[in-house]
């Protein structure tokens, strides 16, 4: 007969309550937050990540609201040509992109709108292909592009788990069917 461990079965208790509590925790802060009215609707969604960026040279962006778009693993995905044309490919999380772009973004007047959605969905995943303009202070043409967005409904929110965008340029430009 094996011997019982007394001192392990209180040990074991312990950390289940541990366990229990942050387990608990994390769930009431995801339902307390103060942005899931942002996240209800895939609409709502995408606007929120239009309106996270947008704003005057010096102010505020909603970081933390951009971050709250986005599932843990979420990516975004940024298609982008150099100066002669080719592209290239690169993958950020949402922290990594702020750290990338946050200095940018801030000292120029942003704003992003959209300019045309397509929304497919399929039970709880959605993709959104988003014609997008933006505009900044003091450059005479806005620059457009499509994002393409998937989206993951857990029943209680919408996250973007991609944000995959690519800028329309002369060689490339947006199909006029996308705007009918």
């Amino acid at each position: 007969m094996k011997k019982i461990n007394i001192i392990a079965i209180p040990i074991l208790i312990i950390l289940s309550y541990i366990i229990l509590a942050i387990s608990c925790s994390e769930q009431t802060q995801k339902l307390d937050n103060k942005n899931l009215d942002k996240v209800l609707t895939i609409d709502i969604t995408i606007e929120s990540f239009y309106a996270a960026i947008s704003e005057k040279k010096g102010e505020f962006r909603d970081w933390e609201l951009f971050k709250f778009l986005f599932h843990p693993d979420g990516k975004i995905i940024l298609h982008r040509p150099d100066k002669d044309g080719n592209y290239s490919t690169i993958y950020y999380s949402a922290d990594e992109f702020i750290k990338k772009y946050r200095n940018y973004i801030e000292k120029v007047d942003l704003h992003e709108k959209t300019i045309f959605s397509k929304v497919s969905t399929f039970g709880p995943m959605s993709h959104v292909l988003s014609g997008y303009e933006s505009s900044e202070k003091g450059v005479e043409k806005p620059s457009r592009g499509i994002n393409s967005f998937q989206l993951l409904y857990d029943s209680e929110r919408w996250w973007i788990i991609n944000a995959f965008s690519s800028h329309e340029t002369p060689n490339n430009p947006i199909p006029s069917e996308f705007f009918k």
